[in-house]
């Protein structure tokens, strides 16, 4: 019994963590590194279930700004209970998102899971920031990259270009990359579908970790539109 009041109070200590962006100290043991980890994947996955129920809700395509984990700390306050509870892990979030759009799964398509999210994107690539230059179009920038690793697809061009727009009415969205700067990004094939882009080991780490799974699920899904 103790002991496995032990292990919840590290699994919680964990949790409060990845939220706060607190990775443990170089000292701490290898268990507590494996628990921050795993804890931000779940974040992670949290985070970007909330943001396909908000995209549902509004019944309207994904504003033109990038999606970016940085200060990602908004609408996490009403599932955050749920998490340390135990309720369900990622599949809670799920039957909300579905209970939401009024609780007849068929109304939730493809696009509306992290494995319709995946099946819709046209390139999923981690490397290095060679270039980031303004297209013409206010907020717009366009970013060059060296592709050293590609999820999707197998493969694929050793230099990845995307167009990402940068919203300065926002005071919460984060800068663009730095050249230089190591990034995965996520490219829509959906028009008007803000690319999806992390920075930083830990960010970078935990969004490679939902994403392979995703791309794993999604092998034979259709790409279907919220809006379709």
């Amino acid at each position: 019994m103790s002991g496995n009041g032990q292990g919840a109070g590290e699994a919680d200590e964990a949790l409060s963590a990845a939220l706060a962006d607190a990775p443990p100290q170089a000292s701490a043991g290898d268990e507590a590194h494996r628990a921050y980890a795993a804890a931000r994947a779940d974040v992670d996955l949290l985070r970007t279930q909330v943001r396909l129920i908000g995209d549902a809700l509004a019944a309207r395509p994904a504003p033109p700004a990038e999606r970016r984990p940085r200060g990602r700390r908004t609408a996490l306050a009403w599932c955050l209970a749920a998490v340390v509870a135990g309720v369900a892990g990622i599949g809670g979030v799920v039957l909300a998102r579905d209970a939401a759009l009024g609780g007849d799964s068929a109304v939730g398509d493809a696009k509306r899971t992290l494995e319709g999210v995946v099946a819709c994107a046209s390139d999923i690539a981690e490397g290095t920031v060679r270039e980031v230059t303004p297209t013409g179009e206010p907020g717009d920038l366009r970013v060059v990259m060296d592709v050293d690793r590609r999820l999707k697809p197998a493969g694929g061009a050793p230099r990845l270009a995307f167009t990402i727009h940068i919203d300065d009415d926002h005071d919460d969205v984060a800068p663009p990359p730095e050249p230089g700067s190591r990034v995965l990004v996520m490219v829509s094939v959906l028009p008007g579908e803000p690319v999806d882009l992390y920075e930083g080991a830990a960010d970078i780490a935990s969004a490679r970790a939902w994403m392979e799974k995703a791309l794993a699920a999604s092998r034979g899904l259709p790409c279907e539109s919220d809006t379709a």
